[in-house]
């Protein structure tokens, strides 16, 4: 008897075991949308600058709504999305077990919460926002009406009275619940402060130390530690602004401030990812020339060292291809050498060529863009050439059929130095990086890359600028 009473005592104990851990390992959310019924809702949570699709329920006749599932969602802000495509934020915790109310009017005030203490807090502050922002609304057309100086300075100092609070509110909020994800995002936004600058030893006010101090503090207020920040819109919008408008716009600079910030991000491995796969995608797509050493240096430093965890074998094959490619194609590089042929059958080789600025142009007579654009290299070529400016032009068609290429040439009168590979000895996608066309080259008179991927009105420009930026050394 005892013996049977043990092992009841030990199977209740396993199914106890088993149902804490089902619980902890699920989620069941219920909403109610006031005036909505017999539609399909979804669930969604952020990651970076995108939205994925976590789940979807069907409201009822009266609106009630069940997101419910056997594996834990990951925390973060999450959008409870409408068949109009409004939504609604609310927090994933880690006790994701709460129901939500609102009406479709999307009124504030007609949201209210049960169970999650934390989205109750986060609410309360998004109410108490918006009352303050409807009295700045109000202050600010009458501040616009202000008859005298005295009735503006009047307002004035409500509107600072009124963003004082909401600033004492802020802090308070983040004195008392350190850990909510919403303070951590408020915290995140809130204002470097900056020093006064400095004098340098000659007297004079140090006017870059306040770029440099804002930089190397930007990121002080995100938590590194913390990766629920990913799955809000916060860090995606911080290192997007960071690295384009705080940032020079140099692969260098690039470089150099991304290695720190994802040195800061290394013990995290979902802002790791993410930082990671940022930089990467930005440098590979930047329409900034000669980014694409940033990509590079992501590829060779991230992902063919192992450390690129999320990447399947087949994606790792693709980056890493792509860097072999580009990397000889990076500016300052050595150009290929090419050995062509002219209209004659003669052998002409880019390295040939003397000229302070050779520009290739790889082309097709089949491609519809090329057959508008050379003609206007050619219209440029002779510009150039009235100018004085040392330049040649080497028109290089990527095609194979003789007959078309020498018809296009007579025909329009591209007198430029025309080439083809007559012997096949070139995969011009492999070599150059060409998989579409027109694609043109810039190269100095080392025969170095120093432009590339520009349009005919930009080579103007640039060659321009390269003579100018030359006369001033």
């Amino acid at each position: 008897m005892k013996r049977i009473r043990n092992l009841i005592f030990l199977l209740l104990a396993i199914t106890i075991v088993n149902r804490v851990t089902a619980q902890k390992n699920s989620y069941e959310i219920k909403i109610q949308i006031k005036g909505l019924k017999d539609t399909l809702c979804h669930l969604a949570d952020r990651y970076g600058d995108k939205q994925y699709l976590k789940d979807s329920a069907r409201a009822d006749s009266k609106g009630n709504i069940v997101f419910k599932g056997t594996k834990k969602l990951p925390e973060g802000i999450y959008l409870v999305i409408l068949p109009n495509k409004s939504f609604f934020e609310i927090i994933m915790t880690d006790k994701p077990f709460f129901s939500f109310y609102a009406d479709t009017s999307h009124s504030v005030a007609s949201i209210k919460i049960k169970g999650s203490p934390e989205n109750i807090r986060f609410y309360d502050y998004i109410k108490f926002v918006y009352h303050k922002r409807k009295s700045l609304d109000s202050l600010k057309l009458i501040l616009k009406n202000a008859k005298t100086k005295e009735d503006s300075t009047v307002v004035k100092n409500k509107i600072k009275g009124i963003d004082k609070e909401v600033e004492s509110h802020i802090n308070e909020l983040m004195k008392k619940n350190p850990d909510d994800l919403f303070v951590e995002v408020l915290k995140s936004q809130t204002e470097i402060k900056i020093p006064d600058p400095p004098k340098l030893p000659n007297g004079k006010i140090d006017s870059n130390f306040q770029y440099f101090y804002y930089k190397a503090h930007y990121f002080d207020n995100i938590d590194f530690n913390d990766e629920r920040i990913v799955r809000t819109p916060v860090y995606h919008s911080k290192l997007d602004y960071f690295f384009k408008n705080i940032v020079v716009q140099l692969p260098d600079s690039i470089i150099k401030e991304g290695d720190i910030i994802i040195e800061k991000a290394k013990n995290n491995k979902e802002l790791f990812k993410y930082t990671v796969y940022y930089l990467t995608y930005n440098s590979e797509r930047s329409p900034v020339m000669g980014m694409d050493a940033a990509f590079v240096h992501m590829v060779e430093k991230y992902y063919n060292t192992g450390q690129a965890y999320w990447v399947d074998s087949a994606s790792l094959a693709k980056l890493s291809d792509r860097a072999r490619i580009l990397k000889p194609l990076l500016l300052g590089k050595p150009a290929p050498f090419l050995i062509l042929q002219d209209t004659l059958g003669q052998n002409i080789s880019n390295y040939d060529i003397r000229t302070d600025f050779l520009i290739q142009i790889f082309w097709e007579p089949s491609c519809g863009h090329c057959k508008k654009e050379l003609p206007r290299f050619v219209e440029l070529n002779e510009k150039l050439k009235k100018e004085n400016i040392n330049e040649e032009m080497l028109a290089i068609c990527t095609g194979n059929d003789v007959q078309e290429w020498k018809k296009f040439i007579r025909e329009k009168n591209i007198n430029l130095i025309n080439g083809m590979d007559l012997n096949g000895r070139y995969f011009y996608k492999e070599l150059y990086d060409v998989f579409s066309t027109p694609v043109v080259y810039i190269l100095n008179s080392k025969k170095q890359i120093i432009a590339k991927r520009i349009g005919v009105e930009q080579v103007e420009q640039f060659i321009k600028a390269e003579l100018k930026l030359k006369n001033k050394k």
